[in-house]
């Protein structure tokens, strides 16, 4: 009888357990659900009139497919992949300011200056397979924000906006990753 039972719930656990719930343990290195051996991230495309603002945005992207993935990176002739972004809007919004006084012959006066700033990025994102153009997947809207603080020094305020967009460039690449390699 018990040898009866235990042939039982082996043979009633086998389909349990073929059957699952569809996680399956990759070694590392694979994906699961990525056929691509290889990934084309061209320059990011924005209305910015700043030089180093595309360039600066594409390296994150690249660092973080090279730094975490063993995909190839190749030009968009060549790569199984393209993964396109492009920048919608740009905006500075003032998010805190400094009063200070003076006084000037017996008159008091208040100037206003702009301390700190928010750097606001909507953009799109995409991932199109070059052979079928087909669209892997594709985010729009995509809204990003960085603190950025504003001092008299111009020099300082340039660095501290290049520092917001490093920080949303990197939040950008992480999400571009995790969209295309650690899907389930």
């Amino acid at each position: 009888m018990k040898k009866t039972v235990f042939i039982f719930l082996v043979f009633s656990t086998i389909p349990i357990l073929s059957i699952s719930c569809g996680y399956h343990l990759l070694n590392s290195g694979r994906y699961c659900s990525l056929p691509y051996k290889s990934i084309s991230i061209p320059i990011v495309k924005s209305p910015s009139s700043d030089l180093l603002f595309e360039s600066e945005f594409t390296q994150m992207l690249r660092s973080e497919f090279l730094r975490y993935s063993d995909i190839r990176l190749l030009d968009s002739k060549r790569a199984d992949a393209i993964l396109h972004v492009q920048v919608q809007n740009i905006r500075l919004v003032s998010a805190g300011y400094k009063i200070k006084r003076y006084n000037t012959l017996g008159s008091e006066y208040l100037y206003e200056t702009t301390s700190g700033r928010l750097l606001k990025l909507t953009l799109n994102m995409s991932l199109i397979e070059r052979n079928t153009k087909k669209v892997v997947w594709e985010k729009e809207c995509i809204s990003e924000t960085a603190y950025l603080y504003m001092g008299d020094d111009p020099l300082e305020n340039s660095e501290g906006l290049r520092k917001a967009l490093i920080e949303i460039a990197s939040r950008i690449a992480r999400m571009a990753y995790q969209l295309t390699l650690e899907r389930f």
